[in-house]
């Protein structure tokens, strides 16, 4: 059986969610120190999707010496996900965005699935779940950009879903879906792991609203987008995170278990790690990519 990760290989970011759940007291790690992880990782054979995620993995010094010093396995897929702001960068003078064409092209090398996060179409209701107020201009300017060149590109849509944002899902629905080369889209309830109860009161949201909106994403008919929606259910046991510094944590009974350490561990240990659902992460992650 191979399994799906996720590599927070950076706690760095140049946005400030309030939502978000990164250990910003974590070091990262060097180059050196993550190509040895990398090679774990390619060597064990039972990991075929790695996602490298952060804070913003496009600040990580290093990153495409890092995926350039190893020779991918055929049978991994690559993912990234990011905030593009480094992708399209603003020009305060002129009101517009300047596309970062040599990094769009470097992620389409090294990556099969280029992942952007965006909670909703409206910069009003964006900007109260707390992301920068040029985000939603800044990933239509990219996604247009793709579109533009058609370039050979697989996209998927990561999306919070709180209570500043659910009633915007409909129409976040029918922006996503105007671009034919957005393949995924995958919303997460909002579960308020490492932050403080002022935060997790603002963006809590109740089972009520939650299932209005599960309901909604669930009878979309789009043969074109893989769509699901992550409820407390789905985390519990399924998801396997490797932190920046080198662990690797579970989600066990809502809370983030560490379970190895990568520095010095095998990845294939955890398969006997009695926290893991393999079962269960088969169901929810065990999609083709």
């Amino acid at each position: 059986m191979k399994y799906n990760m996720c590599w927070d290989i950076t706690s760095k970011c140049n946005d400030n969610c309030k939502f978000c759940y990164r250990n910003k007291i974590k070091k990262d790690l060097s180059v050196e120190e993550n190509r040895k992880i990398l090679k774990n990782i390619y060597d064990s054979k039972i990991i075929n999707k790695l996602t490298i995620c952060g804070g913003e993995p496009l600040i990580y010094k290093g990153l495409f010496d890092l995926l350039e010093s190893i020779e991918k396995p055929e049978d991994i897929s690559l993912s990234i996900v990011t905030n593009g702001i480094k992708l399209a960068k603003y020009n305060p003078e002129d009101g517009k965005f300047v596309i970062n064409e040599e990094l769009i092209n470097k992620l389409i090398k090294h990556f099969k699935w280029i992942c952007f996060s965006i909670d909703a179409s409206s910069q009003e209701v964006e900007t109260l779940v707390s992301r920068n107020n040029l985000h939603v201009d800044r990933i239509r300017v990219i996604l247009d950009y793709l579109k533009e060149k058609n370039l050979n590109v697989n996209i998927k849509i990561n999306t919070l879903v709180c209570k500043q944002n659910f009633e915007e899902i409909p129409n976040l629905y029918n922006f996503i879906s105007k671009y034919e080369f957005i393949k995924r889209w995958k919303l997460f309830r909002y579960l308020g792991e490492n932050n403080s109860e002022n935060i997790n009161k603002y963006f809590e949201i109740d089972n009520i609203n939650f299932n209005r909106t599960k309901d909604f994403v669930n009878n979309i008919k789009n043969d074109n987008i893989k769509i699901n929606i992550n409820d407390i259910d789905t985390y519990n046991g399924t998801y396997i995170m490797l932190k920046q510094d080198g662990t690797v944590e579970v989600s066990y009974e809502g809370k983030l278990k560490e379970v190895l350490d990568l520095k010095t561990d095998d990845i294939r240990q955890i398969e006997n790690i009695q926290e893991f659902n393999k079962e269960k992460h088969k169901q929810t992650h065990g999609i083709n990519f």
